[in-house]
């Protein structure tokens, strides 16, 4: 298995993807679809549908697995609220007190 270095493994990341904190893309950041589906309290079938449809959090795919970064998770979550049920999404939403 390889060594991860942080110091290089995060310049590196910090190049390829300079939208992204590197340190996020570490294991312990990350959820499996399973792990994903619960914390968000939907089914695997559900992700697996917004996945084809491009609906859902942005999600990693490494190989044939299929991995959640839970800051993705946060914030499509956070991109869900509504302040009633006419509420498209769209506008800026005044933060609740």
């Amino acid at each position: 298995m390889t060594k991860i270095d942080p110091g290089n493994d995060v310049a590196f990341a910090e190049k390829v993807a300079p939208e992204v904190d590197p340190a996020l893309l570490f294991p312990e950041n990350r959820l499996d679809e399973r792990e994903a589906a619960a914390f968000l309290k939907n089914s695997v079938n559900t992700l697996r549908n917004w996945r084809v449809t491009g609906k859902g959090p942005r999600f990693l795919k490494i190989g044939g697995s299929v991995q959640y970064l839970r800051t993705d998770l946060l914030a499509y979550l956070a991109a869900s609220l509504r302040t009633s049920t006419s509420d498209t999404g769209g506008a800026k939403r005044r933060a609740r007190a």
